[in-house]
């Protein structure tokens, strides 16, 4: 499964080489989970791109280190979040608004768990 990781704008906007070594070993490690799809939603975003969509301007998806992959069931989710804990990431917010799981490797707080939970 190859998904697009530049910006959809077409600007270029790239995830960073190093999130997409990890993020290319989650993948994998999740296929081994029955019935489970790898769909990312939302990668890497150039500063236009994600002002235009409502995003935080100091967002991981600007960053390049950032990932939003749709999980229809709980069980989807807890095999992503499982993947995600075992490999270490620490950064991992559920939206179940929208169905996703957002995951970065990023070290700044992007005010993104306070939108999932609907707090300032």
């Amino acid at each position: 499964m190859k998904k697009q990781t530049t910006c959809p704008c077409g600007c270029g906007t790239n995830i960073t080489p190093g999130f997409a070594l990890i993020r290319e070993d989650i993948i994998k490690a999740t296929e081994k989970t029955p019935g489970f799809y790898y769909k990312s939603t939302s990668l890497a975003r150039c500063a236009k791109h994600n002002k235009e969509i409502g995003g935080k301007p100091n967002s991981g998806h600007v960053r390049g280190v950032a990932d939003d992959v749709e999980t229809l069931t709980s069980q989807a989710r807890y095999a992503l979040i499982k993947v995600l804990i075992l490999y270490g990431i620490t950064r991992i917010f559920i939206n179940f608004e929208r169905n996703i799981v957002h995951w970065d490797i990023g070290k700044q707080s992007d005010g993104y768990f306070q939108k999932c939970i609907g707090k300032d």
